[in-house]
């Protein structure tokens, strides 16, 4: 048992050593020991090791301060690559990622509207095939794919339980499906949380406690408290989008009335500007399209976008009584800032809202670009790859 004992210290001072590196490199040996209280010939050893495979690499020296200059050591970034997707659909997102998180590689699919269950899968398998390729990354080098993918899902068994406007897709053990072809190990996580994730890594590194809000076809959101994202028992939680805003409301996909997707997710708002002009609704419109339009004088389309974002502050504002979290970020869109549907959203959250929040509301537009949607799933796969061991000691 002493030697099974002595290999998980060794594995777990490994593990730490590298999360020092990655979170505060470029760094010294003397401020790796003085992080982690690890003795130095250890971490001369660990390093030594890392460096034989070219997971850490040297990066000049920092400065002088008399005698020797000391090295600086950060992660090998090219070492391994990470694949994150992001399954909107119809858009199908697909990203590689080095160690760091920088994007090496992207593709998009846009796929009819009435593309079944078996042409979604076939092009989700595809458009990995043809990012692996397209970057020429040895397979050997890739840790595993990420997936967001939209719908109820189980991130405990790997299934899509249902995406409600997608004919006969249920109970689809996708992680398998995906495991299967690219022999790697796969992911599954709700859409909004790795959207949520991507921005937290991005741009919020100083924010450890925010709900964000994905307004895609349906409505999402992601919880973090204290740095970590709150998944629920199967990962669903923060399934905004079917919160009940108006009790007698129009019939929603799930079998429910009055869901708040129906009036303020990207669908609904497009085809209610629709609607109002009564055109043939244009399913390529976006809500940036929207946006735009109220801003160049369109008063339907301003009309439309203040409806939705009173309907949308009030679910927000349930959220924020919930949980008694302050901090909101509005994603989705990357133009919605100062836009009516932002206006209307802060409006209904304030009239909402506690008085004793008030001070402490703080309602933003997401900093995320669609292209950058599919970066939580190689965040999720990084992670992974530099998760602790769990160390277990055994008696000897």
């Amino acid at each position: 048992m002493k030697g099974n004992n002595t290999q998980l210290i060794k594995q777990a001072n490994k593990f730490l050593l590298l999360n020092t590196i990655r979170f505060s490199g470029p760094i010294t040996v003397e401020e790796i020991v003085s992080k982690t209280s690890l003795s130095r010939p250890t971490v001369l050893n660990i390093l030594k090791e890392l460096q034989e495979e070219n997971i850490v690499e040297k990066s000049g020296f920092a400065g002088y301060t008399g005698g020797r200059i000391p090295s600086l050591f950060v992660l090998s970034a090219n070492s391994y690559y990470a694949i994150g997707v992001d399954f909107e659909f119809p858009p199908l997102r697909f990203v590689l990622s080095d160690l760091n998180g920088d994007i090496v590689d992207t593709l998009q699919s846009v796929l009819p509207y009435d593309s079944t269950k078996e042409t979604i899968i076939d092009a989700l398998i595809s458009g990995i095939s043809k990012l692996i390729e397209k970057s020429a990354i040895p397979r050997e080098k890739i840790m595993g794919i990420g997936l967001g993918i939209s719908g109820i899902v189980n991130v405990n068994s790997g299934f899509s339980i249902i995406i409600e406007r997608i004919k006969d897709w249920k109970n689809v053990n996708i992680r398998k499906i995906i495991e299967e072809n690219f022999k790697l190990p796969v992911y599954i996580h709700n859409d909004v949380h790795l959207m949520g994730i991507a921005e937290k890594q991005l741009f919020l590194n100083k924010t450890d406690t925010f709900i964000y809000i994905g307004i895609r076809s349906g409505i999402g959101a992601a919880v973090f408290m204290k740095g970590e994202l709150y998944p629920g028992i199967c990962g669903n939680a923060g399934f905004l989008g079917h919160m009940t805003i108006e009790v007698n409301g129009p019939l929603c996909c799930c079998g429910s009335k009055g869901c708040l997707e129906m009036f303020s997710s990207e669908t609904a708002i497009t085809k209610s500007y629709y609607e109002a002009r009564t055109g043939e609704f244009d399913r390529e419109f976006t809500l940036q399209d929207i946006i735009r339009k109220a801003r160049e004088g369109d008063d339907i389309a301003d009309n439309v976008l203040k409806k939705a974002g009173r309907s949308l502050g009030i679910g927000i504002a349930n959220m924020i009584k919930l949980y008694e979290i302050p901090v909101v970020i509005i994603g989705g869109c990357s133009d919605i800032e100062n836009s009516s549907l932002m206006n209307s959203i802060v409006k209904a959250i304030s009239e909402d809202i506690y008085e004793y929040l008030l001070k402490d509301i703080k309602i933003v537009g997401s900093q995320l670009s669609r292209e950058l949607y599919p970066l939580g799933g190689c965040f999720v796969v990084i992670d992974r790859f530099f998760s602790e061991p769990k160390l277990k000691l055994f008696s000897s």
